[in-house]
């Protein structure tokens, strides 16, 4: 059941890269789970440079993975960064897993094609959340994707312990987006797909409106 979402949701997102088919894109997932859905857009985009931005446990299972599922591609990891630093993204790779906390270090000004987000940040709270946009605001290309697809609501615990609702409209998007697509999931109704451009100017009609709009219909799984 995993697998056929991640099959859905790499498909909604593909429909928006594939004219980067031809280039040698940087596309970006913050958390990526065991890797499955980076997996699929590697399939689709072969010539892509997936980089995957997790906690560090998970980049173990997710190193363990990609190695078993691609033996002959190269895949680096944190230490290679240390190695390299930034330039790094000059080198010749497939896939580039690395802990969270080194995306700013890494990633250079508007470098990045895409950046995904596929039901996590429904599970970090607003310190982190807020973390991980100043990176995707500050190193998405011109009319660069994010594919945020998460949770309308769901309850998490703070750095101090307490309960905050994590709101996908609450999410802090500044004025430099334009919608591509916005609508639930139609594998699971609970989560909400969307799909932004990066634009170089303020659109007109200002994005926070957008956010306003995005509600659940009258569902409350899990």
């Amino acid at each position: 059941a995993h697998d056929h979402d991640d099959i859905y949701y790499s498909w909604v997102i593909m429909n928006q890269l594939k004219y980067l088919e031809p280039k040698q894109p940087i596309i970006c997932e913050i958390g990526s789970g065991y890797g499955g859905l980076a997996s699929k857009i590697k399939n689709n985009l072969k010539k892509s440079k997936i980089i995957i931005f997790d906690l560090p446990e998970v980049n173990a299972v997710q190193s363990y993975y990609l190695l078993n599922l691609f033996p002959e591609q190269k895949i680096f990891g944190y230490q290679d960064f240390l190695n390299y630093g930034s330039k790094i993204l000059d080198k010749d790779f497939d896939f580039l897993i690395m802990p969270g906390w080194a995306a700013n270090d890494l990633l250079e000004d508007r470098h990045v094609d895409a950046f995904i987000n596929v039901r996590s940040m429904m599970e970090m709270h607003s310190t982190v959340i807020k973390d991980y946009f100043g990176v995707i605001q500050a190193n998405l290309r011109e009319n660069g994707l994010f594919a945020c697809i998460n949770r309308y609501m769901k309850p998490v615990f703070d750095q101090s312990n307490n309960i905050e609702n994590n709101r996908i409209a609450d999410y802090p998007f500044d004025e430099y987006w334009s919608p591509l697509y916005s609508f639930p999931s139609q594998v699971q109704p609970h989560i909400h797909l969307l799909l932004t451009k990066r634009e170089r100017v303020k659109p007109q009609y200002p994005f926070k409106e957008i956010l306003k709009t995005i509600k659940p219909y009258a569902y409350f799984g899990r």
